[in-house]
């Protein structure tokens, strides 16, 4: 072997070298990253070729030289598939990663390998191969075949996709990233810069191919990047369409705690540019040492902080702290998130007295609930009180009227006839209105109570009909009864029953004059549930108006003040009939128009309480 001595020439390849190595061996930590691999073996690629350029130029006029220029090729091939790998993998584009795209990078290359290796059949990547001795130091000069051209095309336009591709991806991000690509682009370029001259003549050295000796700008680019930029700490892709339109403020942590990375709403929150990635964060937020003492040494936290600030209400932030773990599940660094939750806090505490004050509201409801109720059970219980007193003299006083008209009759005395009579009609018409508002004191009062009975329809039927007939012929009307033989037997309270019917049909025969008044009783079977009974009740009277018809069973309420006033009434005996029916089960409808009548239906179950009744 003969060696010469290029020190001018193999001194920047073996530096470029070295420094390649170095720069793999940190890029190498950062292995996990997307393309970072793809980025170590364009590293172990350049190496290659720079070496054994170096030893091609230590070896020339040997026929090493040649064998060394054919080592060269594994790297040259090997470097614009590395390129373009790690710039699909850089830039999220794995779904071109298939096995038809990796087939179609790695077919020119292989290709290239075969013709370089068996150059001497075909000469297609180098026609001729002469030793050029007119320099300081000898040199192989090459003149390039159609193979050459192809491979150099290939190796160019994988640069140039690759270099758009990063471009395109960066060209909305923040300036850090912007910086990164340009200096890397700019140095992965100046190989083939370098490359372009040399195939093109332009060398100012002819002979001398500058290709691997541009690989030293491309090492400088590659640690610039790493271990000043951190190209390889934070992957910005989609970070525009993620980070940077996220509300809250981010902040990556490295773990020396240096800023390597924040959104434009931590920007805005902290007034900080993008100009302090890379500045320590206790340095960038000296402005709040209550945060950065209370989170220097926190890898996971999530809470809400209450920030004072002068002549305003405090602010309030939820800060959430997240771990960044490597490959190794060593912690790496820490994720920040920053939400400016004062508008949340300030509903809340809103929303909060809100609450307490309708809580306050609720209590006095209640308070005045239990005052009204109590004050109702008083009426209640007043007015049974004073129904009994009032009961008691009025009926001595009906008996004395009573017993007047017996001995002035037997006497011959008729000139007070009329008197006593008048007497007794408003005595038993008071004595009505007080056992109505007796009945509704009890009802109130829930005292009421029901003494269900077992008893035919028909026989109750009848009782009412004899006491409503002289009612009803009293303003000429006809009365008629149906259903009342087939309806059989019913279990429920007599008294109430009765009171309810008497309370209905009453009120038809003083409503109705020289018309008519019909009850119609139906029973109406079911499977599955108690037998109803039906007592429906119509006459063709003045009926009520429409209006009047939604408060018909409230108390003290009449149809129509100036239609009823004539004929007399409390208002009550409806709402009493309605408590009735409803103290039983059933209920009272009514359907009705005025001038042409009135239809009350009243539906009751035909067995209430009967197994205790039946005993």
């Amino acid at each position: 072997m003969q060696w010469q001595v290029a020190l001018p020439y193999t001194i920047p390849l073996f530096l470029a070298t070295v420094l390649t190595c170095v720069a793999m061996l940190v890029v190498w930590r950062h292995r996990t990253v997307p393309g970072a691999l793809a980025l170590f073996g364009l590293g172990v690629a350049a190496t290659l070729w720079s070496f054994s350029y170096a030893l091609e130029l230590s070896t020339v006029g040997s026929p090493l030289a040649i064998i060394w220029a054919r080592v060269q090729y594994l790297g040259i091939m090997a470097l614009p598939v590395a390129w373009m790998i790690f710039a699909l993998q850089y830039t999220n584009h794995y779904r071109w990663l298939n096995r038809y795209t990796l087939s179609g990078l790695l077919f020119i290359p292989l290709v290239t390998q075969v013709l370089v290796w068996t150059n001497d059949l075909h000469y297609l990547i180098w026609t001729r191969i002469t030793l050029d001795t007119s320099r300081q130091f000898p040199v192989l000069n090459y003149d390039h075949g159609v193979g050459f051209w192809i491979c150099n095309g290939f190796a160019h336009l994988c640069l140039l996709a690759g270099t758009v591709l990063l471009v395109q991806s960066f060209r909305s991000a923040p300036r850090l990233y912007l910086l990164q690509t340009m200096i890397f682009v700019f140095g992965a370029s100046m190989p083939w810069l370098a490359n372009l001259l040399y195939v093109l003549d332009l060398n100012p050295w002819p002979g001398l191919d500058l290709t691997p000796f541009a690989f030293s700008g491309t090492v400088i680019a590659i640690v610039v990047n790493v271990t000043w930029f951190r190209f390889l700490n934070l992957v910005p892709i989609a970070r525009a369409s993620m980070i940077e339109r996220m509300p809250g403020g981010l902040l990556v942590l490295d773990e020396q705690n240096n800023i390597v990375d924040l959104n434009t709403a931590a920007q805005k929150q902290f007034g900080l540019t993008a100009a302090t990635i890379g500045q320590p964060a206790d340095q960038v937020m000296a402005r709040w040492p209550q945060l950065v003492q209370r989170y220097r040494s926190i890898a996971s936290v999530s809470e809400t902080l209450a920030l004072e600030r002068p002549n305003d209400d405090p602010q309030y932030v939820n800060v959430e702290i997240m771990p960044l773990y490597d490959n190794n599940q060593r912690l790496c660094g820490r994720l920040i998130l920053w939400n400016d939750v004062t508008r949340i806090k300030q509903a809340e505490t809103e929303l909060r007295q809100r609450n307490e004050e309708l809580i306050e509201l609720q209590q006095h409801h209640i308070l005045a609930k239990e005052a009204a109720e109590s004050a109702n059970r008083a009426k209640s219980s007043f007015l049974a009180n004073m129904s009994h007193e009032l009961r008691t003299p009025l009926t001595a006083i009906l008996g004395y009227s009573e017993l007047m008209t017996l001995q002035l009759a037997r006497r011959g005395v008729t000139d007070l006839e009329a008197d006593l009579e008048a007497i007794q009609q408003a005595g038993h018409h008071l004595l009505d209105l007080i056992n109505n508002i007796l009945d509704l004191s009890k009802i109130e009062a829930n005292k009421m109570e029901l003494e269900p009975q077992r008893f035919p329809v028909q026989l109750l039927v009848d009782e009412v009909e004899r006491t409503v007939r002289p009612l009803i012929a009293h303003n000429e009307n006809t009365f008629s009864v149906e259903g009342a033989e087939d309806a059989g037997e019913m279990v429920a309270d007599p008294m109430k029953v009765r009171q309810v019917l008497l309370n209905l049909l009453s009120n038809a025969a003083k409503f109705t004059k020289h018309g008519s008044v019909s009850l119609n009783i139906i029973r109406e079977s079911s499977i599955h549930a108690l037998d109803q009974l039906v007592f429906v009740i119509a006459d063709t009277g003045i009926g009520i108006p429409q209006e009047y018809v939604p408060h018909l069973f409230e108390e003290f309420t009449q149809a129509d003040a100036s239609a009823t006033r004539s004929q007399g009434g409390s208002g009550l005996g409806l709402a009493i009939s309605q408590r009735f029916c409803l103290l039983m089960g059933g209920n009272i409808t009514v359907t009705s128009q005025a001038g042409n009548g009135s239809t009350f239906t009243v539906r009751l179950p035909a067995g209430i309480e009967a197994a205790s009744a039946a005993e």
